[in-house]
């Protein structure tokens, strides 16, 4: 068994489930369309012995088949003292909505947290400090 901490609390899960955590945070508050959002996945990673990089290759493969995929941008950074790899592309939601996102990948303890920051194409500048502020104020918890 192991213990499971959310945003209000503790569970104990026990012998054989998993964390697959998905946090999504919006804005604005309140509102039935969201006009930002943040998510984080996690994503426990079978193999061990997968790096980073080969990681999210995999991911990157799997976006590009996304409809009207354009990547804009594919870096490393560093979040909260760990090398991370760095995202930016446009796709077309099943709804025909263009989306901005911008996602920052680590792997952290065998666990792969994938941090995502979405728009409206058009929209990104529009709260890209406020989303950069949340992404760079990550901090990884020590205890588990």
């Amino acid at each position: 068994m192991s213990d499971f901490y959310f945003n209000d609390g503790r569970a104990v899960l026990p012998e054989g489930w998993e964390d697959k955590t998905v946090v999504a945070l919006s804005f604005p508050a309140g509102a039935e369309q969201a006009s930002a959002s943040f998510t984080i996945t996690r994503d426990v990673l079978r193999n061990k012995e997968v790096n980073l990089a080969t990681y999210v290759d995999t991911h990157l493969q799997t976006a590009k088949s996304f409809p009207k995929f354009k990547l804009l941008r594919h870096g490393d950074v560093v979040l909260d003292d760990k090398p991370a790899e760095q995202v930016e592309f446009t796709w077309r939601t099943p709804d025909k909505v263009t989306v901005h996102q911008l996602q920052t990948i680590l792997i952290n303890k065998g666990v792969a947290l994938i941090f995502t920051a979405t728009t409206q194409e058009g929209k990104f500048e529009d709260h890209k400090k406020d989303l950069l502020l949340l992404l760079n104020s990550i901090r990884l918890r020590q205890d588990i």
